[in-house]
């Protein structure tokens, strides 16, 4: 559970995110999977809205883990990005991103069927996606792996945990530079 004060805007989620408030121990929000206004679930796979309605901002994010997916997805938009697919393996997040290049890949680095590695591997070997600017998340915070990150052409590299607020910084970062450098 991530405890801060939480401003109305963030009551309003668009997942079924529990939030509770109790006196002194301000506001704390338990992520779920993201559900429809009518509390279905809602398919992250399609594309969601941004909060800043700009195109240009598309993002995939695959993470194996539904609650970290869930909180990046909400760290994109909060970041004003759009959410073109959320997906569950790097296979998944290899096909949207050949598919339809986006300004931006969040890939976790430990994923089913291809890593995030793999994938980043693989996206800077083709020409079609080697401009794609991608930021991988990882638990492991020790040297090695933030070099295996850099050898394969990562541009950003996060550890879980991570503030979702600071990610969204990061991520609105990353898309201002795509949008000065006309990369992607």
């Amino acid at each position: 559970m991530i405890s801060f004060p939480a401003p109305k805007s963030l009551i309003n989620t668009g997942t079924d995110t529990d939030i509770g408030t109790g006196t002194g121990t301000g506001t704390g929000i338990s992520p779920g999977a993201p559900t429809s206004t009518e509390g279905a679930p809602l398919d992250v796979s399609t594309s969601l809205p941004s909060s800043s309605g700009d195109p240009s901002g598309t993002v995939v994010v695959a993470d194996d883990d539904p609650d970290i997916r869930a909180l990046v997805v909400m760290a994109v938009r909060r970041a004003g990005g759009t959410v073109s697919a959320a997906v569950e393996d790097g296979q998944a997040a290899l096909n949207e991103i050949r598919s339809a290049p986006p300004a931006l890949a969040i890939l976790d680095v430990t994923m089913p069927k291809l890593t995030g590695l793999q994938v980043c591997q693989a996206l800077r070997a083709d020409p079609q996606t080697a401009g794609v600017p991608v930021m991988l998340l990882t638990a492991a915070a020790h040297p090695e792996a933030l070099e295996a990150g850099r050898a394969v052409g990562a541009d950003e590299y996060a550890t879980k945990p991570f503030s979702p607020r600071a990610l969204a910084d990061e991520i609105r970062r990353m898309l201002a530079r795509v949008g000065r450098d006309g990369r992607s």
